[in-house]
């Protein structure tokens, strides 16, 4: 995958002079209790049986055959995906799915993975045709009616699902111990690669990984300005957009990353839609009323 940034911005990273951390435990106390009540009805990994028969509602949680779970988020029109897609779920897409965009990238990323990690090696157009398949086999059972269907996040979206911090943990540098999953060299956590999704605190609004495990992938095309002017002169790849229909937007945060620029919530990195990258994968939404 050609990031447009990604070892430029790990570069630049030892320069920054980060906020300090004040009030850190008792941020993540509130956060913890917004995420529980977040994921109220929810929590349980068997999909209820009368969750599955009603449809899905816009300030509902709601989850789908798959079992993936979808929470509401303020300020969105979508119910997002509280995980990243997993690789036993992308397994069943590829298993039943007869578009010629389910490649096998995906079942070799260079390192083990179990079926609860966040599948890699997955396209901008891999994830597309994952969220179109699963719309119409939910289409035609019946979960979900003909004007719902599943997406990537934009990047307006993703910007108002992953929190109110500077990063998604919140002010601190470096990232406090069990925060997600980032580079050995933070030593934050005790993974070398993927770990099984919502193995650490959700945010606020009962999302995982928002900002590490793995870089997700968004809807959009990319265009130098959705990154401000101070952050394009510290990393200047960034500045190369292909004319806006070229590079689609990556966010977030993955195993690989260490630098404190690559760790902030509001920037965004991008890649060509048919690359892909060990250590890049996406998450859903469901849009409920278009």
């Amino acid at each position: 995958m050609r990031y447009a940034t990604s070892q430029s911005v790990a570069n630049t990273a030892e320069h920054q002079n980060e906020k300090a951390s004040k009030g850190y435990n008792a941020r993540q106390q509130e956060v913890g209790r917004i995420a529980n009540e977040a994921n109220q009805n929810i929590s349980s990994k068997k999909t209820p049986s009368s969750l599955l028969h009603k449809s899905p509602q816009p300030d509902q949680n709601w989850t789908n055959r798959l079992g993936m779970k979808f929470v509401p988020i303020p300020g969105t029109k979508v119910l997002f995906g509280i995980y990243d897609v997993t690789f036993d779920e992308f397994k069943t897409f590829a298993k039943n799915d007869q578009h010629e965009q389910a490649s096998t990238n995906w079942k070799n990323p260079g390192f083990p993975q179990e079926n609860n990690h966040p599948v890699v090696n997955v396209s901008w157009d891999e994830a597309k045709a994952f969220c179109e398949w699963l719309t119409q086999k939910d289409q035609e059972s019946g979960l979900i009616n003909n004007n719902q269907y599943y997406r990537l996040p934009t990047d307006e979206e993703w910007s108002i699902a992953v929190g109110r911090g500077s990063y998604p943990w919140g002010e601190q540098w470096p990232p406090p111990k069990g925060s997600g999953n980032f580079a050995p060299l933070l030593k934050v956590d005790d993974y070398e690669f993927t770990s099984p999704v919502g193995c650490f605190a959700a945010n606020e609004y009962g999302l995982y990984d928002m900002g590490a495990n793995v870089r997700q992938w968004c809807e959009d095309w990319y265009v130098k300005e959705m990154n401000g002017a101070s952050v394009r002169d510290l990393v200047p790849d960034l500045n190369q957009d292909g004319g806006g229909k070229k590079y689609k937007v990556i966010r977030g945060g993955s195993y690989k990353s260490e630098g404190s620029r690559s760790l902030i919530t509001d920037i965004r990195i991008c890649g060509d839609p048919r690359d892909y990258s060990e250590a890049c994968g996406f998450r859903c939404v469901l849009v409920v009323s278009p």
